[in-house]
């Protein structure tokens, strides 16, 4: 993980910050990233009672009246907030929550960490395998919810998965292209999911399931880029607006075009 590029990032979707106030949402972001691996460790060891004590939601009714009527749910995250606190909070709400997730190096303490973490939290995690597709497609076909964070780009570790371009608080980058083709295969609703960190008083953690994104007329891959431009348009400005709550410690603008 690389926090100057972390710093980078927050440089590029803010750049109208002068030289002081980068420094300072910089050293928000610092340590902003460090609460979100001291409380993944932690999640292992919290009860549904704490958890549901420390998130509040908008917009998840909604999400719950679409799984009434059998449509499946696809949520379209950034590496923003505590996204695994925030899985663990909506997990037992959804009945069940899918995501994909990287095969890491089994020794490593960051490895141990994330995985009693992700299992704490109740998420069923596909590795970023072949038949990942296939398990997903099957979830949000039994009208279940799968999570699914966009903005890395893991080909680098060897992960390859096809990506369009989008503006994303105002700079040129990439999005994955599965949650909008998982959602086109399966008739699942997309949603935009922002996970942000509030004040000191009430629960700290927000999340905010945005409305279902509507795409448009065109080729499959015109609906795919135009789902995945409407998920960076919400996400984005929840970006500009809670710049330290996002984690992108990847380059932003890599495979860009």
């Amino acid at each position: 993980m690389s926090l100057r590029q972390l710093h980078r990032n927050y440089g590029a979707v803010r750049p109208e910050l002068g030289r002081a106030a980068h420094l300072a949402v910089s050293a928000r972001g610092t340590l902003s990233y460090a609460a979100y691996w001291a409380r993944l460790a932690s999640l292992p060891f919290l009860s549904r009672r704490q958890v549901d004590a420390m998130v509040h939601a908008k917009g998840l009714e909604d999400v719950l009246e679409g799984m009434r009527q059998g449509r499946g749910q696809v949520f379209v995250l950034l590496h923003q907030g505590h996204w695994e606190l925030a899985g663990a909070w909506a997990a037992h709400r959804l009945g069940g929550l899918a995501t994909v997730a990287e095969v890491l190096p089994p020794r490593r303490v960051m490895t141990r960490v994330t995985s009693r973490g992700r299992a704490a939290a109740g998420l069923d995690v596909v590795p970023a395998t072949g038949g990942a597709g296939r398990r997903l497609v099957e979830v949000l076909r039994g009208g279940g919810a799968v999570a699914l964070l966009a903005d890395r780009d893991l080909s680098d570790r060897g992960v390859h998965h096809r990506r369009v371009p989008v503006q994303l608080a105002g700079v040129r980058t990439t999005l994955a292209a599965g949650p909008a083709e998982l959602a086109l295969a399966t008739g699942a609703e997309l949603r935009p999911v922002s996970v942000v960190t509030g004040g000191r008083r009430g629960p700290r953690h927000r999340v905010t399931f945005g409305r279902p994104c509507v795409g448009g007329p065109g080729s499959r891959e015109e609906r795919v880029a135009a789902l995945m431009q409407e998920c960076a348009d919400v996400l984005g400005e929840s970006v500009r607006r809670h710049t330290s709550d996002w984690h992108l410690t990847a380059p932003l603008e890599r495979g860009a075009g």
